[in-house]
């Protein structure tokens, strides 16, 4: 049984679009500090023009946590479980909108995890 409880959570939402490419969705919490992601869902709203739009969720090293398609509309929810998909430390979550070749797209994207500490 996970013991998430213990730390704290961590809920975040936001939008990238054309003339937004990129959002720092959580901010680096520090060289103890890990990210743990349990659940996140992509939503793109609009579709790139152009074909090659892809919304990435990665960390602000600028490792991929997940990547999907942007040239239709379509909602990606992915879920890593109450333990959640590692990130850190020393490293936040950002989001981008790229690769089109006329307009990137629009999607909204929400996250929720928790923070848990370096024990070693």
């Amino acid at each position: 049984m996970s013991d998430k409880y213990r730390y704290q959570q961590v809920n975040e939402a936001g939008e990238v679009t054309n003339s937004e490419a990129s959002l720092e969705l959580v901010a680096n919490p520090g060289t103890v500090t890990y990210l743990r992601i349990e659940k996140l869902v992509i939503s793109v709203f609009k579709a790139a023009a152009g074909g090659g739009g892809i919304v990435r969720v990665q960390d602000t090293l600028g490792n991929n946590i997940f990547t999907v398609s942007a040239d239709g509309v379509g909602v990606f929810p992915m879920d890593w479980g109450d333990e959640g998909i590692e990130v850190g430390p020393n490293a936040g979550i950002q989001v981008i909108t790229a690769g089109a070749n006329q307009t990137q797209a629009s999607a909204s994207v929400a996250l929720a995890g928790h923070k848990t500490f370096r024990t070693a």
